[in-house]
């Protein structure tokens, strides 16, 4: 606390200057002696740096952009980098050379990103939405559980069981065995 002289009109009068974080106490023991009237008050604004100013535009700008157009402009997203912060549910991350978009809240953890949990993840295509569906030839470019494809108007999620070994195993067409509707 600061006590001071100061003009109030043509009087000096006492005053004292107490900062916001005072303590209750203290401040009340000064209201009920010769100090009445509050004469200023200050608010201290911050000014961020204009770097921190233009990332959170960014970030509210992208946060609304249509799949199409995100796709075109991956950089401006977040990449997944094992921090351990939450990513909310409906976020888009970088991961690779590919944008995701989060099922559900999930932590930026190397096992839950989109290769380690595929069923937490969308990836994001330039069409605007899931990628389609295509006839795997093999075990070597089947479904893994958790994967999300389009299809025949609708949008399908794998629920084959990977192998024990982790490799993907669903080869069958959406709708026939292997997948369930996503709505």
């Amino acid at each position: 606390m600061i006590y001071e002289k100061r003009t109030l009109g043509s009087d000096r009068v006492d005053t004292v200057r107490i900062p916001l974080d005072v303590s209750p106490e203290l401040l009340a023991a000064h209201q009920h002696g010769e100090y009445t009237e509050v004469l200023e008050c200050y608010l201290v604004l911050y000014a961020p740096p204009k770097q921190e100013i233009l990332q959170g535009k960014l970030d509210e700008i992208a946060a609304v952009l249509p799949d199409n157009i995100a796709t075109q402009h991956p950089e401006i997203y977040p990449e997944l980098t094992g921090s351990g912060q939450p990513v909310d549910a409906g976020s888009r991350r970088r991961f690779g050379d590919d944008l995701y978009k989060a099922n559900v809240t999930v932590w930026d953890r190397a096992d839950q990103w989109p290769d380690a949990a595929p069923a937490l993840w969308t990836k994001i295509t330039a069409s605007g939405g899931v990628e389609d569906w295509i006839q795997p030839t093999g075990a070597h470019d089947a479904y893994y559980f958790g994967d999300v494809r389009a299809h025949a108007g609708k949008v399908w999620r794998s629920v084959v069981e990977n192998a024990e070994d982790g490799r993907p195993r669903n080869v069958w067409e959406p709708g026939v065995y292997g997948w369930e509707e996503v709505t």
